[in-house]
């Protein structure tokens, strides 16, 4: 126990990022939408109106993950892709739930997308689906619903049209940039509150070592 604390304590920033700074970080960033920090969680969110529909995004900051550069063929992602056909690269993203609701309208757009965590993000459209009000991906998952085509399977022209659907939403370059930046300072930040949690645990009374007869 005492090496644990003492390396968590090395590590250790006084300064370090707090639920309080991420909140803010998020609102100036991302000035036109409704956002949560969700402390303790793993995810921020961020809501918005656009006319009468209503954004709702969730962003998986803590969740690693990894996808092929070119993985679809609609945005940037592709661009060094297709300079260079013989590399395939695994590139780091965040994942991203997009929820587009829209009154009178029978069920939501569903978006299931990815920003790539380097220097030049790039909103990548994975997957689209319609669902239920309300109704969340994994509640889709599971009710045997239709999901729909699989998106890399689209005319390429209608893989455009989704992506310029969102930009045209706000969901543009500029916001994907803030998205990969909020999303290292929510992990961070995550991290070290663990940190924190974990230090507070076993800085606790030592248990007594048993004394051999």
């Amino acid at each position: 126990m005492i090496r644990v604390r003492k390396i968590i304590s090395s590590q250790a920033n006084p300064d370090h990022v707090t639920f309080q700074v991420i909140q803010s970080q998020l609102e100036e960033t991302f000035p036109d939408f409704e956002v949560s920090a969700m402390q303790g969680k793993g995810q921020f969110s961020l809501k918005k109106e656009y006319g009468d529909e209503t954004i709702s995004v969730i962003v998986n900051a803590c969740s690693p993950e990894s996808m092929t550069r070119g993985d679809t063929e609609h945005v940037d992602l592709q661009a060094e892709e297709e300079e260079h056909e013989e590399e395939v690269e695994d590139v780091d993203i965040v994942s991203l739930a997009i929820r587009v609701s829209k009154p009178g309208k029978a069920g939501d757009l569903l978006f299931t997308a990815a920003v790539a965590m380097d220097e030049q993000p790039a909103l990548e459209v994975v997957s689209v689906q319609l669902a239920q009000p309300g109704a969340s991906l994994v509640d889709l998952a599971n009710s045997g619903s239709y999901e729909g085509p699989v998106f890399t399977e689209l005319d390429a022209n209608l893989q455009r049209a989704f992506a310029s659907y969102l930009q045209d939403r706000g969901l543009d370059d500029r916001f994907t940039e803030a998205v990969r930046d909020l999303a290292d300072l929510k992990e961070e930040g995550e991290y070290l509150s663990w940190l924190e949690q974990v230090h507070d645990f076993v800085d606790g009374p030592a248990v007594p070592e048993v004394q051999q007869e």
